[in-house]
Parts: structure tokens; sequence; C-alpha cells
């Protein structure tokens, strides 16, 4: 809602402090889980960059910024270096993963913020949520997501890419905007989520995706659909 400067009967403490939280920077952090979730993720990042001339490969800034403008701020995070590095955390099972993203983006990405472990899930719904137990993948992500959030000072939310036909982006991701949800239970969560083409193969994608669908109904605030066929 707006923020008044003052309103009758309340204390000008509290509309001081709520002029000064206005004019924050509203940060978001992205999340990208499976391998749908990461290619989206890289060709967001690529968008955000060279909408902010920021650069891929090394987060360097190359534009001039003007005072008080700051809005890229809400996806980058400044480092001491001057480098502008996205708040962003990725994760898929497959191992290959981490290694393709950093070669295509060496210096952009916190290193620690991109987890991959040792196989894939064999785009099954259940074997996704039992290795995200198994690999302790939760515990994990969720302290690279809790790190970025401490790196913020006025986080709104997350936006968690991910498709509901994989066996990471289904399993996995269902564990973790649980976990999400119960860590940052004021914050919105948006879902940008791939769903099966109708000249998908593969046929465990459709349970794939009734079972995400239901149970991660309750833990999101908007669910943005997207054809994979159209987003690949």
């Amino acid at each position: 809602s707006p923020v008044r400067l003052y309103e009758p009967g309340a204390a000008v403490g509290t509309a001081v402090v709520g002029v000064c939280l206005s004019s924050m920077v509203k940060e978001c952090i992205l999340v990208h889980i499976g391998q749908a979730g990461c290619q989206l993720g890289e060709a967001c990042w690529s968008l955000f960059c060279g909408e902010h001339n920021v650069g891929a490969q090394d987060g360097l800034y190359s534009g001039a910024v003007a005072d008080g403008d700051a809005a890229f701020e809400s996806f980058f995070q400044e480092m001491p270096s001057h480098q502008f590095v996205p708040r962003a955390v990725f994760v898929d099972t497959d191992p290959t993963t981490r290694d393709e993203i950093l070669k295509r983006h060496k210096h952009l990405f916190h290193h620690d913020a991109i987890s991959s472990f040792k196989t894939d899930c064999n785009s099954n719904y259940f074997e996704g949520r039992s290795m995200a137990h198994t690999f302790k993948i939760g515990e994990v992500v969720m302290d690279r997501i809790r790190r970025e959030a401490d790196r913020c000072s006025n986080l709104q939310g997350f936006f968690v890419f991910h498709a509901f036909g994989g066996g990471t982006g289904s399993g996995v991701g269902v564990e973790l905007l649980h976990a999400m949800r119960d860590d940052f239970d004021r914050k919105i969560i948006m879902q940008p989520a791939v769903y099966p083409s109708d000249s998908s193969n593969c046929v465990v994608e459709p349970y794939n995706s009734i079972f995400t669908t239901f149970y991660t109904r309750d833990v999101v605030n908007l669910t943005m659909m997207m054809n994979n066929q159209a987003a690949y």
C-alpha cells in the first residue's frame, strides 16, 4: 500500500521509517531447479545482463548509473570489487550442469550458489524426492538460499524456475518449495513453471506434473505457466 508522509493520530517517527523503507531497493532472489530451470536461468540472466549493461562473463558494469537509479540492484548485488553478481541459486542433480554454467559464465555467479550432485533423477518425481532426502539436497540448497537472503536488506520474494515434467524439477522442486515456505513464510514466491508439451514422448511427464501441481499449489503465490516446446 502507498506510504503516507503523515497520518493524523500516527507517530511522526513511524511515518519517517515508512518513507525510508519505501525508498530502499526491493531485492528478489531467483532459484533455478533442474535442467529446464537452469537453462531458463542462463537465458534470463543473459537477458538481465544485457538490459542493465552488466557483463555476462565477468559481471562488470559498463554503463553510467544516474543518481538514485539503482533498480538493477533488485537482481544484482554489488561487490567490493565493483562486480555485480546475480542474486541467484542453481541446483541440478546432473553433475555436468554446474560445469556447463561456469564454463559459459565463469566469473558472473557465486560459485557456491551453483550446486550439482552425483546422478540425475531419471525423469521420476518420486526418485527426485527420494534423492532430495538421501543426498540432503534440501539442506544444502536452503543454506545457499539463506546466504543470498542474508545479503539482501529488503528482500521481497523469490522466483522459482523449474519444470513440472522432469525428475529434479518436480521432485526436488517440491521439497525446496516447501522448505522455502517454512523459512520465508512472509515472502512472495513466484513460480515460472514449464509444463510438458503435446509433442512430449516421455510417458511419466504427465504423472510428474500432476504430483507437482498438487503438492505446490498451497506454497506459491503465483504460478506462471510455460509450454515446454514454446519455452525451448
